[in-house]
Order: structure tokens, then sequence, then C-alpha cells
């Protein structure tokens, strides 16, 4: 029992850490939760992918709206083809993890649309957008 106990404590304890760094960099967070959710599709995991989005969203849907700016660019493919015209070391690193996982994305025919809160996240980057678009609105 009391090794039961401090298993269960670990983990709340672990889950706890992991879940603080969320939110302290948005660019990079929206590159972790694109990096992490084509890992767990390409595993097999749809059920787990979605739920990685949805912790992210929790975190980023309340926060203000550059770093909600920040985060959707991190997990744009558009904003990554911008970054490679001038890349930096970091992105370049990042690059370096996402290029396997892009190409068997695009290779196998997965789709993103499948996952509830990939919509959300979707939702998310058109208002940050149009918010930045129309800033006195």
């Amino acid at each position: 029992m009391k090794n039961f106990v401090l298993i269960l404590f670990s983990v709340i304890m672990l889950s706890a850490c992991t879940n603080q760094n969320i939110g302290d960099n948005p660019l990079k967070d929206g590159q972790d939760m694109m990096l992490k959710v084509l890992t767990e599709l390409k595993n097999g995991n749809p059920t787990e992918a979605d739920r990685i989005i949805g912790e992210y969203l929790e975190i980023y849907s309340e926060k203000d709206l550059q770093e909600r700016t920040e985060f959707v660019n991190g997990s744009s493919e558009s904003h990554w083809n911008l970054m490679a015209a001038n890349p930096t070391p970091e992105w370049e690193t990042f690059f370096d993890k996402m290029r396997p996982l892009m190409e068997w994305y695009i290779t196998t025919g997965t789709s993103l649309q499948s996952l509830p809160n990939y919509s959300k996240l979707q939702q998310l980057h058109t208002s940050t957008t149009a918010a930045m678009a129309h800033p006195s609105e």
C-alpha cells in the first residue's frame, strides 16, 4: 500500500511539473504541441493526440492576444515555411525533429481534421488572426 501511494504521488507531481511548462513560451508550445500530436497519430493514438491539443487549448484560449498569436504561429505550417527563409538555430532544431513526422503525415494521408480539438485549434487561429488584423474591434 505504501508503494502504491508513493507511485500515485509521483505521477501527480510529474504531471503537475509537465503542465507548468505549458504557457511559458507560446511559440515553442505551438511547435511542441504539433510535434507531440503528430507523434501520437503516427503511433496510432488519435485519442491521445486530441487530448494533447485540448490541453494546450485550455491554456492558450485564456491568454492575451500576443501570446495566442505566438502560439498559433508556432503550430502553423505556414509559419514554419516563413521561418525556413531565415532559419534560426532554435527553429532548425525544431524542424529537424518535425521533418520526418511531416513526411510521414504527407505520405500516409492521415488527417488532423478528424480530431475534434484540431477544429477548435483552427477556430482559435482564425479568431486570433482576425483580432490581430483589427485590434480595435
